[in-house]
């Protein structure tokens, strides 16, 4: 079981950037950034994060669940509520369920690939639903050196005519550092929901840090180089894993002659 604690400042208008969507679980992923790796067979993971909007003011609390039910699948829900918002007040928003299923695995020269699909019910706070979302992702992981990229596409529409269909561009980068430590580094080129052009590309920096084999800690900041909103953000996450996974230990006895 994984409980991340992740705390996030966001300068995005309240009905402009602001759909929470899907979030992967870490350390499989890259802040917003898919990986095409699956939650271990039989291993389940569970998050809460606790996000700020500085401009709109709201504070958001979602929950996620993740579950390997058989090799290369997964299944995800993330859960959002939103608190003290000025524009809709307090509310849940729409949950996102998600299947990813990773159908080839890398080998030396050609990346692993991913697909996931998603679905957001109409159950959400009339102010803060989409009326119903689904979409469709497709994801691909490549090893370079000591480097791991991420590329994500997303497709997303909804089922409220007066709103547009929302792509998303989502390229991340996992460089190891050290054993127990990485610097992260991701690129959020968006379509939303709200416009017919791009209205946001978010870079975002920071590290992913394990201080124990079932604890990982992360750091990062963003800033939107389109319209400077939010001119900064910045999130700390707090990640627990169970079953717990180490590292197995290979022990090469010799035989005295």
């Amino acid at each position: 079981m994984a409980v991340s604690v992740i705390c996030m400042f966001w300068g995005a208008p309240l009905m402009a950037f602001d759909v929470k969507g899907l979030q992967p679980i870490q350390p499989d992923g890259v802040f917003s950034t898919f990986s095409t790796r699956p939650r271990a067979t039989g291993t389940l993971s569970y998050a809460i994060e606790v996000e700020k909007s500085i401009d709109p003011d709201f504070y958001r609390l979602s929950s996620a669940f993740s579950y390997g039910p058989a090799e290369n699948f997964e299944l995800d829900m993330t859960i959002p509520y939103r608190m003290d918002s000025d524009e809709a007040g307090a509310g849940f928003e729409d949950i996102s369920l998600g299947l990813k299923h990773r159908f080839i695995k890398e080998n030396t020269y050609t990346p692993e690939l991913a697909y996931l699909l998603t679905y957001s019910p109409s159950i959400g706070k009339e102010e803060i639903s989409m009326d119903g979302r689904y979409g469709i992702g497709i994801i691909t992981s490549k090893k370079i050196g000591p480097f791991m990229t991420h590329l994500n596409i997303f497709y997303h529409d909804t089922e409220n005519s007066d709103l547009h269909e929302e792509l998303d561009l989502r390229l991340g980068f996992d460089l190891s550092a050290t054993h127990n430590l990485n610097l992260l580094g991701e690129v959020l080129i968006k379509n939303s929901h709200f416009t017919s052009n791009v209205d946001s590309i978010e870079g975002r920096i920071g590290y992913r840090y394990r201080p124990a084999d079932f604890l990982y800690t992360n750091f990062g900041l963003g800033y939107d180089f389109k319209n400077r909103s939010p001119e900064l953000r910045l999130f700390l996450s707090f990640t627990f894993t169970y079953p717990e996974k180490k590292a197995e230990v290979k022990r090469i006895y010799e035989q005295e002659e």
